[in-house]
């Protein structure tokens, strides 16, 4: 049975951080996405791995997310709360325990540089036989 292409409806239901991206754009990026998820994949994982390929490549290309330039790039994620007011509402982060993520392989698209592209990497785990080496 062939795999079934999800729509852009689907693609901005699912990730509406993509909402205010063109469908055109979408389609075009999904038909490229299509290729990395076969008929040998469970039914049920084929439209969320290409869901989730396709916005790997949209975030690489700057739309919905961190826009990941070529090389280097570092992505600061704020410790844990350190204070919270009420009264006009304030919350304070602390530094300790701050994250920085560095994105080494970005030109490349490396599929572990977005969450979508470990989504994916977690979808096709599943669904592709490892090769051993003998």
């Amino acid at each position: 049975m062939p795999v079934v292409t999800p729509t852009a409806a689907a693609f901005k239901l699912r990730y509406p951080s993509f909402t205010n991206v063109d469908d055109a754009l979408i389609y075009l990026v999904i038909a490229e996405a299509s290729g990395a998820v076969s008929e040998g994949w469970a039914i049920a994982d084929q439209q969320p791995g290409i869901l989730a390929y396709a916005a790997h490549l949209l975030t690489l290309d700057g739309y919905g997310g961190i826009a990941v330039e070529p090389g280097d790039g570092n992505v600061d994620v704020a410790g844990p709360v350190s204070a919270v007011e009420v009264g006009d509402v304030k919350t304070t982060f602390s530094t300790q325990g701050r994250v920085r993520y560095t994105l080494r392989n970005a030109a490349e698209g490396s599929l572990a540089d977005t969450v979508y592209g470990r989504r994916y990497l977690d979808l096709r785990r599943r669904n592709v036989a490892a090769v051993v080496v003998a």
